[in-house]
C-alpha cells in the first residue's frame, strides 16, 4: 500500500474513493468508443479542475499579499487602533498604540483600557464609556495615559462596528467599538504653554505701573490693566464694554478727542505718539496722563482699534507749576538757592548763589553740593552727615564752612529738603544757604566776652577786695592808736589807707577806661605811623628817661585811619610794657617798626628785656595777667591793647625766645591801616 500522507492530491482521492464506495454501484457495459470518450471527458474535466485550482492559488497569493498590506497599514498607522467590547476590554490592538504605552501588543489583549489610565481620568472614562461604546460618533474623550517614559496625553474617538476584525482572525458576530487613539501631548503642551504666556501677559498689564487701554472701533473699552482700574476708581468689569469717551472724559474735551479717534478708525491719520490730557475717576476727579499710543490693525492693514500706555502725572505737573513758582521767588531771593535732580547734581542755582559761592551757574551745574561748598577745613563729620541724609531722601540742617571760588571761606545755615512725587520718590532736592558769616562771628565774640566777663568779675572782685581789706584793717589799727594818741602811727595808719584808695581809684579808672573800648569812639581821623608812635613817646618819656631805654623808630610812611586816642593807647602801654619789664638789662633798647608781611602791615614793639616763656605769651594778654606780681600796675595793659587791636579786626601775639632773652609784640590793624589805591580815592 502506497503512503499518500505527504500528497495533497493523493489524500483527496482517497476521501473521493470512500465516498464512492458509500454510494450505491451499478453494473455497466460500455463500448470502446464510450470507454474512450469517457476517458476524454475525465481528462478534460482534470484539466479544467486543475486550471481552476491554478486560479484559486493565485486569488489566495492576492488576498495573501492584501492582507499583509492592510496589517502593515494598521500596525504602522501614525494613530493607534484599539477594537474594545461593551466592558472596555482591548480585543484587538495595533503596534502603534503598544509603542505609545510601551506595552508588547500580545499583552495588551485581554487587558481594559481603563487600566492605563490613574486618577480622575480613570473615574471619567468609565463613567462616560457607556454612551461612548452605545453611540460614539461626534465624541471624544481626552484622557492621561500612565506610560513610564513620558507623560502621555490622547484623544479617544470611536466606531461601532458589529464585526470588525482583522485580517486572519475569527469572524465575531459580537458588538465591538473601532477606538481611534491620537497622541496629542504636544498639542497640549503647546496650549499650556500658550495659557501661560497669556496669564503672563495678563499678569505683566495687571503689575506694570503704566496704564494700559484697548479701545475697540465703536469706542469702548476692549482691555484695561489693574494699574487704569485703580486710577479710575472702577473694577475691570464695570469698564470693559463701556464708551470711553462718554464715561471717563471730561465734557469739555470729548468732541475733539472723538473727531481725532473717528479719523484714526477711518484711517485718515496717524496716531499722535505722545499726548497729554485729562480723565476723569470715579469720583469726579481729573488726573493728567501722559499717552503713548499706536493704532492695532488685522491681517489685511485694516484699523481694529487703539493701544495706549499712560502715567499718571498729575502730581509731577503740580510740582512742576509749583516749582516754577518758586523759582520766581528762589531767583530773586537774597538766600542762595540752588536746586538738584534725584541723584544730588545741582541743575538749577540763584543770582544770590553766584554772589556768596563766586560759581557761575555752568559751573555749579551737573555737580554735587558738596563739590562746590566745601573745603579743607570743612567739618568732615558735616559733610558725611549731608550726604547720609541726602541719600536716606530726608532734611538736613545746619551750620557749615563754604568756600568761595576764589578760596575764601564763609558760613552759612543750610538747609536741604526733598522735592517727592505722588508716590513719595524723591525727585530732587531744594537747598537754601543764608550767610552767617556776621552773625557767627558776632556769636562767637559774644562767648568770648562772657567768658572774659565772667573771669572779668571774679578777678575784679578780687583786687578791688584788696585794698578794701587794707583799708578795713587800718582804720582798726586807726582807733586803737587815736586811743593812744600816738601820732605816728596815726600817720602811718593814714598813709595805708590812702595808697590802697589810691590803688582802688587807679584800678576803677583803668576799668572804666577798658569798658570804654569800641563804644565810644572818637571821629575817625587820618594820622601818620611816626606821628602816633611819637605822641605815645611823648607821654612815656619819663620812665624811659628814668631807665635810660634807648629808642628807635623805623622810620614809615604809613598813615592811619581811626580814633586817635585810641590808637596811641596801643604803642602807649607795649612802651610802658616793655620798660617797665627790662629786668637788669644794662644796655636797655626799644625797637618800633612795621614790617609788610605778604598782604597785611604787620607792627612790631620789640625790646631786649626779661623775655617770656612759652607757656606765658597767651596768658599776658588776659585781664589783671602780670609776670611780677610786685611790678606796678593793675595788669589791665595788655588786655587794653587787644581789645583795641580786635577792634580794627586785627590780631596781636607774642614772640620771646623765652627769660632773659627779649619780648617782640606783633599786631594787625587791617581796618585802620590806609592802602595807597585808598588815598588817591
Amino acid at each position: 500500500m502506497n503512503d499518500d500522507r505527504g500528497d495533497p492530491h493523493a489524500s483527496l482521492r482517497n476521501r473521493a474513493e470512500a465516498i464512492l464506495a458509500r454510494l450505491p454501484q451499478e453494473h455497466a457495459d460500455f463500448s470502446p468508443t464510450e470507454i474512450r470518450r469517457l476517458i476524454y471527458d475525465l481528462s478534460v474535466h482534470q484539466i479544467e479542475l486543475e486550471l481552476q485550482n491554478e486560479e484559486l492559488r493565485n486569488i489566495q497569493e492576492q488576498l495573501e499579499r492584501a492582507k499583509n498590506r492592510y496589517a502593515r497599514l494598521y500596525h504602522q498607522a501614525p494613530v493607534g487602533y484599539l477594537t474594545l467590547d461593551a466592558n472596555g476590554i482591548i480585543q484587538q490592538s495595533n503596534q502603534t498604540f503598544a509603542d505609545m504605552v510601551g506595552v508588547e501588543n500580545s499583552k495588551l489583549i485581554g487587558q481594559a483600557l481603563s487600566s492605563f489610565m490613574g486618577g480622575s481620568d480613570h473615574d471619567v472614562f468609565l463613567g462616560r464609556f457607556r454612551s461612548f461604546f452605545n453611540n460614539p460618533d461626534g465624541k471624544s474623550v481626552d484622557v492621561a495615559l500612565r506610560v513610564a517614559s513620558r507623560n502621555l496625553t490622547a484623544r479617544l474617538t470611536g466606531r461601532r462596528e458589529a464585526d470588525t476584525f482583522l485580517p486572519g482572525e475569527r469572524e465575531t458576530t459580537k458588538p465591538t467599538l473601532l477606538v481611534i487613539v491620537n497622541d496629542i501631548s504636544a498639542q497640549k503642551a503647546m496650549e499650556k504653554a500658550l495659557r501661560q504666556e497669556q496669564d503672563a501677559s495678563r499678569q505683566y498689564l495687571d503689575v506694570v505701573g503704566a496704564i494700559v487701554v484697548a479701545l475697540r472701533p465703536d469706542r469702548t473699552v476692549g482691555l484695561i490693566n489693574q494699574a487704569g482700574c485703580r486710577l479710575l476708581g472702577h473694577a475691570q468689569g464695570e469698564i470693559i464694554g463701556t464708551d470711553w469717551f462718554e464715561q471717563f472724559l471730561p465734557e469739555r474735551a470729548r468732541p475733539e478727542a472723538e473727531a481725532i479717534f473717528a479719523r484714526l478708525m477711518a484711517g485718515m491719520i496717524e496716531p499722535v505718539e505722545y499726548v497729554e490730557n485729562a480723565v476723569l475717576t470715579r469720583n469726579g476727579e481729573e488726573r493728567i496722563v501722559a499717552w503713548h499710543n499706536a493704532v492695532l490693525r488685522d491681517a489685511a492693514g485694516y484699523v481694529t482699534g487703539t493701544l495706549s500706555s499712560g502715567e499718571d502725572v498729575t502730581e509731577r505737573r503740580q510740582a512742576e507749576a509749583e516749582l516754577q513758582q518758586l523759582s520766581l521767588v528762589a531767583a530773586h531771593t537774597t538766600n542762595a538757592v540752588f536746586i538738584t535732580d534725584a541723584k544730588q547734581r545741582i541743575e538749577w542755582v540763584n543770582r544770590a548763589f553766584v554772589r556768596l559761592t563766586g560759581f557761575a551757574p555752568a559751573e555749579a551745574c551737573g555737580k554735587s553740593p558738596d563739590e562746590v561748598l566745601q573745603g579743607t577745613e570743612t567739618d568732615p563729620a558735616a559733610v558725611a552727615a549731608i550726604r547720609a541724609t541726602l541719600d536716606a531722601g530726608q532734611s538736613y540742617e545746619g551750620e557749615i564752612l563754604g568756600y568761595h571760588r576764589d578760596g575764601s571761606t564763609y558760613w552759612v545755615q543750610l538747609l536741604i529738603d526733598p522735592v517727592c512725587d505722588a508716590e513719595d520718590r524723591v525727585t530732587g532736592f531744594i537747598g537754601v544757604q543764608t550767610d552767617i558769616t556776621a552773625r557767627r562771628q558776632a556769636r562767637l565774640e559774644l562767648q568770648e566776652k562772657n567768658v572774659e566777663l565772667e573771669r572779668f568779675i571774679y578777678l575784679v572782685s578780687h583786687d578791688l577786695k584788696s585794698p578794701l581789706v587794707t583799708i578795713k584793717a587800718f582804720l582798726g589799727y586807726l582807733k586803737q592808736d587815736l586811743v593812744r594818741a600816738d601820732a605816728e602811727r596815726i600817720a602811718q595808719d593814714i598813709a595805708y589807707m590812702r595808697a590802697a584808695a589810691d590803688r582802688m581809684g587807679q584800678l576803677l579808672e583803668e576799668l572804666l577806661g577798658l569798658s570804654r573800648v569800641g563804644r565810644i569812639a572818637h571821629p575817625p581821623v587820618r594820622v601818620g605811623f611816626c606821628e602816633v608812635v611819637e605822641e605815645a613817646l611823648r607821654l612815656t618819656a619819663g620812665g624811659i628817661a628814668e631807665r635810660g631805654v634807648a629808642v628807635q623808630v623805623n622810620d614809615a610812611a604809613l598813615i592811619l585811619v581811626g580814633d586817635r586816642p585810641r590808637l596811641m593807647e596801643i604803642w602807649q602801654n607795649l612802651v610802658e610794657n616793655g620798660v617797665k619789664y627790662m629786668g637788669e638789662q644794662a644796655s636797655p633798647r626799644i625797637e618800633i617798626g612795621v614790617e609788610r608781611c605778604g598782604r597785611e602791615q604787620v607792627f612790631f614793639v620789640r625790646d631786649n628785656g626779661m623775655g617770656i616763656e612759652p607757656c606765658y605769651q597767651e596768658k599776658v594778654f588776659g585781664l589783671f595777667e602780670k609776670l611780677d606780681p610786685k611790678s606796678e600796675g593793675t595788669g589791665l595793659g595788655l588786655a587794653l591793647v587787644k581789645r583795641i587791636v580786635e577792634l580794627y579786626r586785627g590780631r596781636i601775639w607774642l614772640e620771646s625766645a623765652g627769660a632773659g632773652q627779649g619780648t617782640c609784640v606783633r599786631f594787625t590793624l587791617p581796618d585802620a591801616v590806609e592802602e595807597r589805591g585808598e588815598a588817591q580815592t
